[in-house]
């Protein structure tokens, strides 16, 4: 669906590097608004992006995406500059820039393991900073 597709595209777009394809499925499986699409009325026991909705992901998206090389790992990111303008410019992903930042930066500070919904429950990140380990700031 179309918010699948715009909040994987987002956090792409946001991401500086990139993020691996795990990490994306991650993101994706944290927020509501993504997986009420993929999931409509249905109630799973465990909510998190199905593997074949992924695979479908991946495939729609391939002209627009490349498979980089960083030092660690092979991450996802956009294929051109012009698809990364044409993507922000359809989506109006400015305008939701501080959401894709702060939602990334809750990933990586590991604030979602407590259970948080990443669109709706913000928390100053001042406060975060305070949780993380040395090292990780």
């Amino acid at each position: 669906g179309s918010m699948l597709v715009m909040r994987a595209l987002g956090y792409l777009h946001f991401a500086r590097d990139g993020l691996t394809w795990f990490e994306l499925a991650d993101m994706l499986s944290c927020d509501d608004d993504a997986l009420d699409e993929v999931y409509g009325v249905t109630v799973p026991d465990f909510r998190r992006l199905p593997a074949f909705q992924g695979k479908v992901l991946l495939s729609d998206l391939d002209a627009l995406l490349d498979l980089r090389r960083t030092q660690l790992q092979p991450v996802l990111a956009h294929r051109h500059q012009i698809y990364r303008s044409v993507c922000a410019e359809h989506f109006k992903l400015e305008e939701k820039a501080q959401q894709h930042h702060r939602a990334l930066a809750y990933y990586f500070a590991g604030v979602w393991a407590d259970g948080k919904e990443i669109w709706k429950d913000w928390e100053p990140l001042s406060q975060i900073k305070g949780r993380l380990r040395p090292g990780e700031e």
